[in-house]
């Protein structure tokens, strides 16, 4: 389209000048450098055609006339959660940031609403919480009870209660280990 034609022509023109290194950087250090380097080039020593100097120098002058802010009020908007819909799957998992998270085995196909709070995960039916997790860098995490409620449901019913709670404290810290 012709009115986007000279933004992509400029885009093209700033990756071309990476393009001359032709992977020719030792390791991501080097090519951070090597981009370190351009942003530096284009912000603070080229001249710009359309405002006739380098953005750096446009930034300061029109910084001047910039007004002050209260940065917390701004924090309010930041720390919004926006709930996020989520199916639990047949395992009683929901899957929170590429990561997932235990409920109760009643929930089982329904779906739910995720909620981020500050560090943790609060996970919602039908407006009542059913599950809480601190979020994790795991690919998995299982609340105790739900891990213990899932295997009762299913294949491990016929196991006594200490064979079970056994089975479960091996299983809880492998995968804690993953």
């Amino acid at each position: 389209r012709p009115q986007t034609k000279g933004k992509v022509e400029a885009l093209a023109r700033t990756v071309d000048r990476l393009l001359v290194f032709n992977n020719e950087f030792e390791d991501l250090e080097e090519l951070q450098a090597l981009v370190q380097q351009l942003m530096e080039d284009l912000n603070h020593k080229e001249i710009s055609q359309a405002i006739g100097t380098s953005p750096s120098e446009r930034l300061d002058q029109e910084a001047l006339n910039l007004k002050a802010f209260d940065l917390e009020l701004l924090k309010v908007y930041s720390q919004l959660s926006v709930p996020l819909t989520r199916k639990v799957s047949k395992e009683a998992l929901v899957i929170f940031e590429g990561r997932k998270y235990s409920v109760p085995v009643k929930y089982i196909g329904q779906t739910v609403t995720c909620e981020k709070e500050q560090e943790d995960l609060k996970v919602y039916c039908d407006q009542r919480l059913i599950a809480r997790h601190p979020l994790s860098d795991r690919p998995f995490n299982y609340r105790r009870e739900d891990y213990v409620e899932i295997l009762k449901s299913d294949v491990f019913k016929h196991l006594e209660e200490d064979e079970l709670e056994a089975y479960v404290d091996e299983n809880l810290q492998a995968y804690d280990l993953l």
